[in-house]
């Protein structure tokens, strides 16, 4: 029969006309009492659904650039070694504008468009989360 049974499958013919379920291997003999059917197990590889209740704010430990107006506070801006605009980050690694004891955002109608387009829930955001809990 092969390796294990799974290569029947792929190499045996069914026999059309025969009135039962035979099927013929390579070699010629009759497979009478095969059974064509496989059960397969089956993974579930979803990711856990990120919801403001779980979310964890971990796309708040990124470099943020701010690439066009939406009327962040001065106070949550800082400047990298190029010129460039991004939102400040303290010392322990979060945005300033991220209060620390909800995980909210503190400047969400003003938040940069890249925080805008960051979609919770999205690959992006389960990449990000999963990097984020590898690290704890």
């Amino acid at each position: 029969m092969g390796t294990g049974g799974i290569a029947a499958v792929s190499v045996c013919s069914y026999l059309k006309g025969s009135g039962s379920t035979e099927f013929a291997t390579p070699d010629g003999s009759i497979l009478s009492s095969f059974n064509p059917v496989m059960t397969i197990p089956v993974k579930d590889v979803t990711a856990p659904e990120v919801s403001c209740s779980n979310c964890q704010a971990c796309c708040c430990r990124l470099e943020v650039m701010i690439i066009s107006d939406t009327g962040v506070p001065k106070r949550h801006i800082a400047f990298d070694e190029f010129g460039g605009q991004t939102m400040l980050r303290l010392e322990d690694g979060w945005c300033s504008a991220l209060d620390r004891d909800t995980f909210l955002c503190t400047i969400y109608k003003n938040r940069p468009w890249i925080c805008r387009e960051f979609e919770m829930g999205s690959y992006e955001c389960r990449e990000e989360r999963s990097k984020e809990l590898a690290q704890a």
